[in-house]
């Protein structure tokens, strides 16, 4: 797996989008040495999310919520065709493994703790290399990388809901959204078009 961390310094995580069969071999820069996330990220709300997701979790909550990397279906000659490694936010190395279809992480993969806590707020880069077969049946592989971001409220702090009593202000953002705010700072995004 230390290959996957040494090149170009770079440490973070993502995902090949490759189909089976006949499929033209891309020339243009790779999204790794583009420094770009190219992963597939579901999860806390989001129904897909290319490079990024943003996961907001309650302090003492349970970390058992589940992060899916989305793969495509990739052909090649090893066991997993996928392998991938989740980066601490010091740097270190954290979970690695290997897959051949959609990876099921938990919240707690990445803080290493069973519940929530403010000491898990951070970034959590993600390493990725896709391996495949290319139209001329060579083996190939691309790098990839992603980030998750884990933001967590305090256990006491309430989230402002839509037509609170407490809300003092409204912006009208479009037709179908509007934001809302109170006197303490707290928001809520209300309409079906946010």
């Amino acid at each position: 797996m230390k290959f996957l961390l040494k090149a170009a310094g770079i440490i973070s995580a993502a995902i090949l989008l490759a189909t089976c069969g006949s499929f033209p071999m891309d020339t243009a820069v790779g999204s790794f040495p583009g420094n770009d996330n190219g992963i597939v990220f579901a999860g806390y709300g989001t129904v897909a999310s290319n490079g990024y997701l943003y996961v907001r979790a309650q302090e003492d909550a349970d970390a058992n919520g589940a992060i899916r990397i989305l793969l495509p279906n990739v052909q090649c000659d090893r066991p997993n065709c996928v392998l991938w490694q989740i980066v601490r936010r010091d740097g270190s190395y954290g979970l690695a493994g290997g897959s051949n279809g959609v990876v099921i992480l938990r919240l707690s993969d990445f803080t290493e703790r069973e519940t929530v806590s403010i000491e898990d707020e951070g970034e959590y880069r993600m390493l990725m290399r896709v391996y495949f077969r290319d139209p001329n049946g060579n083996e190939a592989s691309a790098q990839l990388r992603g980030l998750v971001r884990i933001s967590v409220l305090k256990a006491n702090y309430r989230q402002l809901g839509c037509d609170d009593p407490m809300t003092a202000w409204r912006l009208r953002i479009s037709d179908r959204c509007e934001a809302q705010y109170s006197t303490r700072g707290r928001v809520a995004l209300c309409g079906g078009g946010c």
